[in-house]
């Protein structure tokens, strides 16, 4: 066999194939973890506005409305919001949940803390047509170094990039 003018024997099929069997799935691997960390890193909230300590629950009392939506969600108008009061009770309203299983909207009332600098929803529907199962949430992440934090809630997959940015009015 004849490669760039040169004359090279056959020998070499031997060793490239299986060398290329063996790499490939560690390649492919190597890719998948990559996306992940990349997410991480540059996914929203980025590695850098996630808050260095756990905010105290004072910081994160207020009312908080929806300034823009991530990543391909098709809806025309930003009208969710969340309060969030100082007792630990909650009121949320038009939040849109994408789990694996169902898409549904969050309006109710609950209760709410804050752990390792996310912030968990326990939810209790206002029966609504088309309104979300009560029960825990726990998909709505702090970001910000200091007051006035911003909220990011997730929708879908963690890793997909999608969901609603919050603003404290």
């Amino acid at each position: 066999m004849q490669i760039f003018g040169r004359q090279v024997s056959n020998w070499w099929w031997f060793l490239v194939v299986p060398l290329l069997l063996v790499c490939i799935p560690f390649f492919l691997f190597l890719l998948i973890i990559a996306g992940h960390i990349g997410g991480a890193v540059f996914g929203p909230p980025a590695l850098w506005a996630i808050p260095l300590h756990t905010p105290s629950r004072v910081d994160l009392v207020g009312s908080y409305f929806e300034t823009n939506q991530g990543a391909a969600i098709q809806a025309d108008t930003l009208n969710a919001s969340l309060d969030l009061n100082l007792d630990g009770t909650m009121t949320v309203r038009a939040l849109p949940e994408d789990s694996v299983t169902s898409t549904c909207v969050m309006s109710g009332t609950g209760r709410w803390k804050v752990l390792d600098g996310n912030i968990d929803l326990d939810y209790n529907s206002d029966g609504a047509s088309g309104s979300c199962a009560s029960g825990g949430y726990s998909l709505l992440e702090v970001a910000g170094h200091s007051k006035p934090y911003k909220l990011y809630w997730v929708l879908g997959d963690p890793d997909s990039g999608t969901g609603i940015w919050f603003k404290r009015r």
